[in-house]
């Protein structure tokens, strides 16, 4: 009985104290120092293939781990992928950096001492991210705006003018080109499919501009725009979207101030038909992070105008002005939220 006794005094003397000697935890600490290069994109961070955390500008994310190996990996970059042997109470700091080249900019991780480590994190005073929730879907809704402008494939009128340098030119007017500014929200349905639809206001005028003269042609665009997505990179930060679609042209309206006698000295409102056009669009679209993105975009289209209605006085039917095309190409950029 004195025997079994001392046996469990011993147990409950000693147990808690080899419990205290167990495995240990360690860490993997990613971070990233502040910069400008690449400061409005996140990155993705990988432990053994699983998304732990976006990597945004001046923060860190701290990965909790039992002793074992880890492959640590930002997005598919080759040169930022580390692999650890993980021992126990240890903790283990990445420096994740830019290397950037003539086209473009390349992730990588560095290993480094854990003091140094440490030090980075409380010098840039750094925020940590949170883990990425196993129930994550990135946004596949966007709405945003627009805005850019370009060139008329048709110039109309050529009135003669005489710039600064005293020789001699003309001024033109296109239904096409000019400024164009708008709103649009677009879904991707799948890997390789988006639909884009918005609404545009675009305006154009004479170029060069001349004194006393004044042409304005003004039209509202409701567009509709179905696109392949091509991705770029494996990441998937990047993808080019092309694709054709239809317009409506509204509220078209042609201005006139003449007062140096181009057109009789005319002073009247024009206003064209609705009309249907179409386009093709190309766009290079950068996800920034989960909540913004930005896209560059080139706009070829068409429509065929035609004249309706005016108060004081209308081109014959023979005229440019009666029935002009509307072709153009433009290019755009653009700012986008996702949700």
């Amino acid at each position: 009985m004195k025997k079994l006794f001392l046996v469990l005094v011993s147990v409950l003397v000693f147990f808690p104290a080899m419990a205290g000697e167990d495995v240990s935890g360690s860490k993997i600490i990613v971070y990233r120092e502040p910069a400008f290069q690449g400061s409005l994109v996140s990155y993705n961070v990988f432990i053994n293939d699983v998304l732990c955390a976006k990597l945004k500008n001046n923060s860190y994310y701290t990965y909790d781990c039992i002793p074992g190996s880890y492959l640590v990996s930002v997005d598919n970059y080759p040169n930022a992928s580390i692999h650890l042997e993980v021992e126990s109470g240890r903790n283990y700091y990445l420096r994740f950096g830019l290397i950037t080249g003539f086209w473009t900019t390349t992730p990588e991780l560095i290993l480094v001492d854990s003091d140094f480590g440490e030090q980075s994190l409380q010098r840039f005073n750094m925020k940590l991210i949170e883990t990425v929730p196993a129930s994550y879907v990135a946004p596949k809704n966007r709405i945003g705006i627009n805005f850019g402008g370009g060139g008329g494939f048709d110039q109309l009128l050529d009135i003669p003018i005489v710039n600064d340098n005293g020789r001699e030119s003309t001024s033109s007017l296109s239904f096409g080109g000019g400024f164009s500014i708008g709103a649009e929200y677009g879904r991707e349905f799948t890997k390789h499919f988006d639909l884009a639809i918005g609404l545009d206001f675009r305006s154009s005028s004479l170029m060069p501009t001349v004194e006393n003269i004044t042409f304005n042609f003004k039209r509202g665009v409701v567009f509709a725009t179905p696109s392949v997505i091509i991705p770029i990179g494996k990441q998937g930060k990047m993808s080019l979207k092309i694709g054709p679609g239809l317009d409506v042209y509204f509220g078209n309206t042609l201005k006139i101030n003449d007062k140096d006698g181009a057109i009789d000295y005319l002073k009247d409102t024009w206003n064209y038909k609705t009309a249907l056009g179409y386009h093709a669009k190309a766009v290079f679209e950068i996800k920034s992070s989960d909540t913004f993105s930005y896209n560059f975009a080139l706009r070829l289209y068409n429509a065929g105008h035609k004249f309706n209605k005016s108060n004081k006085m209308y081109p014959y039917t023979d005229s440019e002005l009666y029935a002009p095309s509307g072709a153009g190409i433009d290019f755009l950029m653009g700012i986008f939220y996702r949700f």
